[in-house]
């Protein structure tokens, strides 16, 4: 009996100078590895933009994620007929600023037939990046300056002459501006695409953009300057830290 007693007490020492000497058992810890989830593109808006020999065709996209971008964005048209028949297919890539509007455009695409109807598709697997909060966004000033219709040949044009200034902190290797002309209804009835290409910090470009001109009245145009943050040696010049773009 008292040998029984004394075993069970030299155990119950032993256990306890083991756990002094050891520690305590270190506790679980469980880490949350969720991937962060974004939210997905909107498209707003499709838009056609008949012309005798082509359309013109507009898609306003609208990301919603406040700090996360996409480097390259698809965004294919198909053209249908009345019966709705397929006509054509064209897609043109773009690129989705974080928290930012963008039109997708294409411009001229040429028809055999009467286009009735477009449909849009664009891609449910997205490659999202991340941008630190510490790093701006590009900024630009446009201005409108003049809008006249004018006679080329046999056709009537309607060209925009704007001006757009870099107000960021960065120089930027290309810059583009996308003119929508808008009716009544804000419908998009015009629209063009050009490149001023290098724009410093502060500097300012006239640029100019044209289109057949429309068969109704131009309630206003909208001018978007937007440059590629994603692309490899569009920003060319940081002003402040440059550790912000490593």
């Amino acid at each position: 009996m008292y040998a029984a007693v004394f075993l069970v007490g030299v155990l119950l020492l032993g256990a306890l100078i083991t756990l002094l000497v050891r520690g305590a058992p270190t506790p679980s810890i469980t880490l949350d590895i969720t991937p962060p989830s974004f939210d997905p593109i909107v498209v707003e808006d499709v838009s056609i933009i008949r012309h005798d020999t082509s359309v013109d065709l507009v898609a306003r996209l609208r990301n919603p994620n406040p700090r996360a971008g996409i480097t390259e964005y698809p965004v294919t048209f198909t053209l249908l007929d009345a019966s709705e028949r397929e006509l054509s297919t064209t897609t043109v890539i773009t690129y989705l600023l974080p928290g930012s509007i963008q039109y997708a455009v294409a411009v001229s695409v040429p028809t055999t037939r009467p286009v009735a109807e477009v449909q849009v598709d664009v891609p449910e697997d997205l490659a999202f990046v991340n941008l630190p909060n510490s790093l701006t966004l590009p900024s630009f000033g446009t201005l409108l300056q003049d809008r006249e219709r004018l006679l080329r040949g046999a056709q009537t044009i309607e060209q925009q002459v704007g001006l757009v200034t870099n107000n960021s902190t960065f120089d930027f290797q290309r810059v583009e501006v996308i003119v929508v002309a808008l009716d009544s209804t804000d419908r998009a009835i015009g629209v063009g695409q050009t490149f001023v290409g290098e724009l410093k910090v502060g500097e300012q470009r006239q640029f100019t953009s044209q289109w057949p001109a429309p068969q109704v009245a131009t309630r206003g145009v909208l001018l978007l300057a937007t440059t590629n943050i994603f692309k490899e040696g569009n920003i060319i010049q940081a002003i402040g830290d440059p550790g912000l773009l490593r």
